[in-house]
Protein backbone atom coordinates (compact mmCIF):
# COMPACT_ATOMS: atom_id res chain seq x y z
CA UNK A 1 0.00 0.00 0.00
CA UNK A 2 1.23 3.51 -0.74
CA UNK A 3 0.20 7.02 0.24
CA UNK A 4 1.72 10.51 0.13
CA UNK A 5 2.89 12.16 3.33
CA UNK A 6 0.97 15.43 3.88
CA UNK A 7 4.03 17.33 5.16
CA UNK A 8 7.01 16.10 3.14
CA UNK A 9 5.12 15.08 0.01
CA UNK A 10 7.09 11.82 -0.11
CA UNK A 11 5.37 8.68 -1.31
CA UNK A 12 5.47 6.05 1.44
CA UNK A 13 4.97 2.30 1.09
CA UNK A 14 3.65 0.00 3.77
CA UNK A 15 2.79 -3.63 3.96
CA UNK A 16 -0.23 -4.16 6.23
CA UNK A 17 -0.46 -7.43 8.11
CA UNK A 18 -2.82 -7.58 11.07
CA UNK A 19 -1.63 -5.14 13.76
CA UNK A 20 1.25 -3.79 11.69
CA UNK A 21 3.23 -0.90 13.26
CA UNK A 22 2.45 1.04 10.08
CA UNK A 23 -1.10 1.70 11.27
CA UNK A 24 -0.24 4.64 13.61
CA UNK A 25 1.85 6.33 10.92
CA UNK A 26 -0.94 5.98 8.39
CA UNK A 27 -3.45 7.38 10.85
CA UNK A 28 -1.23 10.40 11.62
CA UNK A 29 -0.65 11.11 7.94
CA UNK A 30 -4.37 10.84 7.21
CA UNK A 31 -5.11 13.30 10.01
CA UNK A 32 -2.59 15.79 8.58
CA UNK A 33 -4.18 15.38 5.15
CA UNK A 34 -7.66 16.07 6.56
CA UNK A 35 -6.36 19.18 8.37
CA UNK A 36 -4.76 20.50 5.19
CA UNK A 37 -7.99 19.96 3.28
CA UNK A 38 -9.88 21.92 5.94
CA UNK A 39 -7.33 24.77 5.73
CA UNK A 40 -7.65 24.84 1.94
CA UNK A 41 -11.46 24.95 2.13
CA UNK A 42 -11.30 27.82 4.62
CA UNK A 43 -8.85 29.72 2.40
CA UNK A 44 -11.11 29.31 -0.64
CA UNK A 45 -14.14 30.46 1.36
CA UNK A 46 -12.17 33.49 2.58
CA UNK A 47 -11.15 34.33 -0.97
CA UNK A 48 -14.79 34.25 -2.05
CA UNK A 49 -15.51 36.76 0.69
CA UNK A 50 -12.80 39.14 -0.47
CA UNK A 51 -10.31 37.91 2.12
CA UNK A 52 -12.64 38.45 5.07
CA UNK A 53 -12.96 35.58 7.56
CA UNK A 54 -16.43 33.99 7.77
CA UNK A 55 -18.76 35.02 10.57
CA UNK A 56 -19.19 32.47 13.39
CA UNK A 57 -21.16 29.53 12.05
CA UNK A 58 -21.36 30.97 8.52
CA UNK A 59 -21.49 28.51 5.67
CA UNK A 60 -21.10 28.92 1.93
CA UNK A 61 -21.77 32.51 0.99
CA UNK A 62 -25.29 32.82 -0.48
CA UNK A 63 -25.15 33.71 -4.17
CA UNK A 64 -27.73 36.46 -3.86
CA UNK A 65 -25.35 38.55 -1.75
CA UNK A 66 -23.36 39.25 -4.91
CA UNK A 67 -26.48 40.84 -6.43
CA UNK A 68 -27.12 43.37 -3.68
CA UNK A 69 -27.90 46.84 -5.01
CA UNK A 70 -25.10 49.34 -4.69
CA UNK A 71 -25.66 51.81 -1.87
CA UNK A 72 -23.56 53.73 0.59
CA UNK A 73 -25.60 52.49 3.53
CA UNK A 74 -25.34 48.78 2.69
CA UNK A 75 -22.20 46.85 3.58
CA UNK A 76 -21.99 43.68 1.53
CA UNK A 77 -20.27 41.66 4.22
CA UNK A 78 -22.65 42.72 6.96
CA UNK A 79 -25.10 40.06 8.11
CA UNK A 80 -28.43 40.61 6.37
CA UNK A 81 -31.42 38.50 5.41
CA UNK A 82 -33.37 38.50 2.16
CA UNK A 83 -37.18 38.41 2.26
CA UNK A 84 -38.08 37.00 -1.15
CA UNK A 85 -41.56 37.00 -2.69
CA UNK A 86 -42.16 34.00 -4.98
CA UNK A 87 -45.10 32.35 -6.74
CA UNK A 88 -46.90 29.39 -5.19
CA UNK A 89 -45.41 27.10 -7.86
CA UNK A 90 -41.90 28.31 -7.02
CA UNK A 91 -42.61 27.98 -3.30
CA UNK A 92 -43.67 24.35 -3.79
CA UNK A 93 -40.57 23.61 -5.88
CA UNK A 94 -38.26 25.13 -3.28
CA UNK A 95 -39.90 23.18 -0.47
CA UNK A 96 -39.08 19.97 -2.33
CA UNK A 97 -35.56 20.84 -3.46
CA UNK A 98 -34.63 22.15 0.01
CA UNK A 99 -36.01 19.00 1.65
CA UNK A 100 -38.36 20.80 4.06
CA UNK A 101 -39.86 17.70 5.67
CA UNK A 102 -43.13 17.40 7.61
CA UNK A 103 -41.41 17.71 10.97
CA UNK A 104 -40.15 21.15 9.91
CA UNK A 105 -43.66 22.48 9.17
CA UNK A 106 -45.52 24.52 11.78
CA UNK A 107 -49.18 23.47 11.78
CA UNK A 108 -51.74 21.87 14.10
CA UNK A 109 -53.35 24.21 16.64
CA UNK A 110 -51.01 27.07 15.70
CA UNK A 111 -49.84 27.67 19.24
CA UNK A 112 -46.43 27.69 20.93
CA UNK A 113 -46.12 23.85 21.15
CA UNK A 114 -46.43 23.72 17.34
CA UNK A 115 -43.47 26.03 16.67
CA UNK A 116 -40.47 24.96 14.61
CA UNK A 117 -37.59 25.89 16.91
CA UNK A 118 -33.85 26.24 16.38
CA UNK A 119 -33.62 24.35 13.10
CA UNK A 120 -31.93 25.02 9.76
CA UNK A 121 -35.26 25.27 7.90
CA UNK A 122 -38.91 25.69 8.75
CA UNK A 123 -42.21 26.37 6.99
CA UNK A 124 -45.87 27.18 7.53
CA UNK A 125 -48.95 27.68 5.36
CA UNK A 126 -52.25 29.58 5.20
CA UNK A 127 -51.40 32.59 7.34
CA UNK A 128 -54.70 34.47 7.29
CA UNK A 129 -55.79 36.30 10.45
CA UNK A 130 -52.95 34.57 12.34
CA UNK A 131 -49.57 36.21 12.91
CA UNK A 132 -46.36 34.34 12.11
CA UNK A 133 -42.78 35.24 13.00
CA UNK A 134 -39.48 33.96 11.59
CA UNK A 135 -36.26 34.44 13.58
CA UNK A 136 -32.90 33.62 11.95
CA UNK A 137 -29.18 34.14 12.60
CA UNK A 138 -27.65 32.75 9.39
CA UNK A 139 -27.27 29.23 10.73
CA UNK A 140 -30.52 28.31 12.48
CA UNK A 141 -33.95 29.79 12.93
CA UNK A 142 -37.34 29.48 14.62
CA UNK A 143 -40.83 29.91 13.21
CA UNK A 144 -44.08 30.45 15.10
CA UNK A 145 -47.59 30.64 13.62
CA UNK A 146 -50.13 31.91 16.16
CA UNK A 147 -53.91 31.81 15.82
CA UNK A 148 -55.78 34.70 17.49
CA UNK A 149 -57.69 32.64 20.05
CA UNK A 150 -57.30 30.23 22.96
CA UNK A 151 -54.04 30.11 24.92
CA UNK A 152 -52.42 32.57 22.56
CA UNK A 153 -54.71 35.26 23.95
CA UNK A 154 -54.96 34.07 27.55
CA UNK A 155 -51.37 33.13 28.42
CA UNK A 156 -47.85 34.56 28.23
CA UNK A 157 -46.51 31.58 26.27
CA UNK A 158 -45.80 33.50 23.04
CA UNK A 159 -43.60 36.07 24.77
CA UNK A 160 -41.68 33.43 26.70
CA UNK A 161 -41.01 31.26 23.62
CA UNK A 162 -39.89 34.14 21.41
CA UNK A 163 -37.59 35.57 24.08
CA UNK A 164 -36.06 32.13 24.69
CA UNK A 165 -35.35 31.58 21.00
CA UNK A 166 -33.98 35.07 20.36
CA UNK A 167 -31.58 34.60 23.27
CA UNK A 168 -30.50 31.19 21.94
CA UNK A 169 -30.02 32.49 18.40
CA UNK A 170 -28.10 35.57 19.55
CA UNK A 171 -25.54 33.62 21.61
CA UNK A 172 -21.96 34.90 21.21
CA UNK A 173 -23.27 38.25 20.03
CA UNK A 174 -24.76 36.98 16.78
CA UNK A 175 -27.35 39.31 15.19
CA UNK A 176 -30.89 37.98 14.81
CA UNK A 177 -33.24 39.01 12.02
CA UNK A 178 -37.03 38.79 12.41
CA UNK A 179 -39.90 38.83 9.92
CA UNK A 180 -43.52 39.19 11.10
CA UNK A 181 -46.25 38.32 8.58
CA UNK A 182 -49.99 37.77 8.32
CA UNK A 183 -52.77 39.25 10.41
CA UNK A 184 -56.06 40.94 9.70
CA UNK A 185 -56.03 44.70 10.14
CA UNK A 186 -59.67 45.07 11.31
CA UNK A 187 -59.67 42.07 13.67
CA UNK A 188 -58.88 43.12 17.24
CA UNK A 189 -57.83 39.64 18.40
CA UNK A 190 -55.53 39.37 15.39
CA UNK A 191 -54.00 42.74 16.27
CA UNK A 192 -53.53 41.64 19.88
CA UNK A 193 -51.48 38.62 18.77
CA UNK A 194 -49.44 40.80 16.43
CA UNK A 195 -48.66 43.29 19.20
CA UNK A 196 -47.57 40.45 21.50
CA UNK A 197 -45.30 38.95 18.86
CA UNK A 198 -43.77 42.29 17.93
CA UNK A 199 -43.23 43.42 21.52
CA UNK A 200 -41.56 40.13 22.45
CA UNK A 201 -39.32 40.18 19.38
CA UNK A 202 -38.17 43.73 20.07
CA UNK A 203 -37.71 43.30 23.81
CA UNK A 204 -35.69 40.11 23.29
CA UNK A 205 -33.17 42.07 21.22
CA UNK A 206 -33.72 41.06 17.59
CA UNK A 207 -31.54 43.37 15.50
CA UNK A 208 -33.87 43.82 12.52
CA UNK A 209 -37.66 43.40 12.67
CA UNK A 210 -39.43 43.51 9.30
CA UNK A 211 -43.19 43.26 8.72
CA UNK A 212 -45.75 42.33 6.10
CA UNK A 213 -48.83 42.53 8.31
CA UNK A 214 -52.49 43.52 8.43
CA UNK A 215 -54.36 42.32 5.35
CA UNK A 216 -57.48 43.98 4.00
CA UNK A 217 -60.90 42.41 4.40
CA UNK A 218 -62.02 40.02 1.64
CA UNK A 219 -63.36 41.84 -1.40
CA UNK A 220 -65.77 40.93 -4.18
CA UNK A 221 -63.68 40.69 -7.31
CA UNK A 222 -66.56 40.94 -9.80
CA UNK A 223 -69.61 42.64 -8.31
CA UNK A 224 -71.16 43.31 -11.73
CA UNK A 225 -71.80 39.63 -12.47
CA UNK A 226 -73.49 37.63 -9.73
CA UNK A 227 -72.58 34.38 -11.47
CA UNK A 228 -68.89 35.21 -11.35
CA UNK A 229 -68.58 36.75 -7.89
CA UNK A 230 -65.47 35.61 -6.09
CA UNK A 231 -64.14 36.69 -2.73
CA UNK A 232 -60.50 37.61 -2.74
CA UNK A 233 -58.32 37.96 0.36
CA UNK A 234 -54.60 37.33 0.73
CA UNK A 235 -53.01 34.49 2.62
CA UNK A 236 -49.32 33.76 3.05
CA UNK A 237 -47.10 30.71 2.92
CA UNK A 238 -43.59 31.10 4.24
CA UNK A 239 -40.44 29.16 4.91
CA UNK A 240 -36.91 30.03 5.95
CA UNK A 241 -33.59 28.62 4.85
CA UNK A 242 -31.21 29.95 7.49
CA UNK A 243 -27.95 29.05 5.73
CA UNK A 244 -29.07 30.92 2.61
CA UNK A 245 -30.17 33.86 4.78
CA UNK A 246 -33.51 33.85 3.01
CA UNK A 247 -37.18 33.91 4.04
CA UNK A 248 -39.46 32.89 1.17
CA UNK A 249 -43.02 34.24 0.97
CA UNK A 250 -45.84 33.22 -1.37
CA UNK A 251 -48.94 35.43 -1.27
CA UNK A 252 -52.20 34.85 -3.06
CA UNK A 253 -55.54 36.62 -3.10
CA UNK A 254 -57.60 35.37 -6.04
CA UNK A 255 -54.36 34.84 -7.95
CA UNK A 256 -50.70 34.98 -6.92
CA UNK A 257 -49.41 38.33 -5.73
CA UNK A 258 -45.89 38.57 -7.17
CA UNK A 259 -45.09 42.27 -6.86
CA UNK A 260 -44.14 44.78 -4.18
CA UNK A 261 -47.07 46.84 -5.43
CA UNK A 262 -49.47 43.99 -4.71
CA UNK A 263 -48.15 43.40 -1.21
CA UNK A 264 -48.34 47.16 -0.53
CA UNK A 265 -51.98 47.17 -1.62
CA UNK A 266 -53.08 44.23 0.50
CA UNK A 267 -51.16 44.79 3.75
CA UNK A 268 -51.43 47.71 6.15
CA UNK A 269 -47.87 47.43 7.47
CA UNK A 270 -44.99 46.93 5.07
CA UNK A 271 -41.58 47.61 6.54
CA UNK A 272 -38.16 46.13 5.82
CA UNK A 273 -35.62 46.76 8.57
CA UNK A 274 -32.07 47.59 7.51
CA UNK A 275 -29.74 45.91 6.71
CA UNK A 276 -32.21 43.27 5.51
CA UNK A 277 -33.43 43.40 1.90
CA UNK A 278 -36.57 42.63 -0.09
CA UNK A 279 -36.78 40.79 -3.41
CA UNK A 280 -39.69 40.55 -5.85
CA UNK A 281 -39.87 39.89 -9.60
CA UNK A 282 -36.11 39.48 -9.89
CA UNK A 283 -35.22 42.78 -8.24
CA UNK A 284 -33.51 43.17 -4.88
CA UNK A 285 -34.40 46.32 -2.95
CA UNK A 286 -32.47 47.70 0.00
CA UNK A 287 -34.66 48.37 3.02
CA UNK A 288 -34.84 52.08 2.19
CA UNK A 289 -35.75 51.39 -1.44
CA UNK A 290 -38.44 48.86 -0.54
CA UNK A 291 -40.03 51.05 2.12
CA UNK A 292 -40.02 54.12 -0.13
CA UNK A 293 -41.52 52.18 -3.05
CA UNK A 294 -44.24 50.69 -0.84
CA UNK A 295 -45.15 54.11 0.55
CA UNK A 296 -45.33 55.56 -2.97
CA UNK A 297 -47.63 52.76 -4.11
CA UNK A 298 -49.92 53.20 -1.09
CA UNK A 299 -50.26 56.92 -1.77
CA UNK A 300 -51.56 56.21 -5.30
CA UNK A 301 -54.27 53.71 -4.38
CA UNK A 302 -57.69 55.31 -4.57
CA UNK A 303 -59.86 54.72 -1.48
CA UNK A 304 -62.53 52.13 -2.16
CA UNK A 305 -61.17 51.14 -5.57
CA UNK A 306 -60.52 47.45 -6.07
CA UNK A 307 -57.24 46.91 -7.91
CA UNK A 308 -57.13 43.67 -9.94
CA UNK A 309 -54.22 41.27 -9.51
CA UNK A 310 -53.05 41.80 -13.08
CA UNK A 311 -52.46 45.46 -12.27
CA UNK A 312 -50.92 44.69 -8.88
CA UNK A 313 -48.42 42.37 -10.56
CA UNK A 314 -47.09 44.85 -13.09
CA UNK A 315 -43.37 44.22 -13.20
CA UNK A 316 -40.74 46.64 -12.04
CA UNK A 317 -38.77 48.39 -14.78
CA UNK A 318 -35.50 47.32 -13.17
CA UNK A 319 -34.93 43.58 -13.06
CA UNK A 320 -32.02 41.27 -12.36
CA UNK A 321 -31.48 37.57 -12.04
CA UNK A 322 -30.64 36.49 -8.50
CA UNK A 323 -31.20 32.73 -8.37
CA UNK A 324 -32.76 30.95 -5.37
Amino acid sequence: MSFRDGQSGRKLYWSLNGDSPAIPAISAAASRHTALQAELSAALASARRGGQPPAPGERERPRWLEKLPAGATLERERFCVRHKLVSHAEFTRLMKTRDVRDELVCEGDYEVPDMVRLTEKGATFNINDCTAVILTNGEKGSLGHFIPQGDNLSSDAIRIAIEEDVRALSADGRPVSALIVGGEADNQDSRTIYERVRAATLSAGARAVSEVWGRKEPIDTDSNDSNADCESAPRIRSFFDAARRTNYLAVDAYDDINSLKGVSYWYENFHIASPDVWEAQGRIYTADEANAAAAAYKSRFEPGRIVPEVELNQASSRNSTTGD
